[in-house]
């Protein structure tokens, strides 16, 4: 994200967007599961309140060709597989050990979302607390 526009990450619409490709690509089954005409959607409202916001470095492309090759692969063997799920253990772990303050700033935005009774104030995400502890032990016990 451009300096300037870091707002953009506590936009809604922004969330809503980016947890909406992740959602479909963990669900399994591939790129299939994405509607890409809602992200476009999704993107395009983005882009006419905060321009161009999605700024990606050269070499992330070649990291997301290495994953979808991956995932094709895994996909020849289980139509549901999803690589974004045999990552989850190492992102977990990660989250859990990292101390500095990126990481730490990155957890703390995985486990609290928006309170719906009172206005401004986070609260726990239980259920994603969760789904990181058990991708955590699961991390633990394939590491011993």
């Amino acid at each position: 994200i451009p300096r300037g526009n870091e707002n953009a990450v506590d936009d809604q619409g922004v969330v809503r967007a980016l947890s909406k490709v992740f959602r479909n690509l963990a669900g399994g089954g591939g790129a299939k599961g994405i509607n890409v005409a809602d992200v476009a959607a999704e993107v395009q409202y983005i882009q006419s309140k905060y321009g161009n916001i999605f700024q990606i470095p050269p070499y992330f492309a070649y990291i997301l060709r290495s994953f979808s090759v991956l995932e094709g692969i895994g996909l020849q063997n289980d139509p549901k597989y999803a690589i974004v799920q045999e990552c989850y253990p190492y992102i977990a772990r990660r989250l859990f050990s990292d101390n500095t303050p990126r990481v730490r700033e990155a957890l703390k935005a995985i486990m609290y979302e928006p309170s719906t009774s009172v206005e401004g104030q986070m609260k726990l995400n239980v259920r994603r607390f969760q789904k990181l502890a058990k991708a955590f032990r699961t991390y633990n016990e394939q590491s011993v």
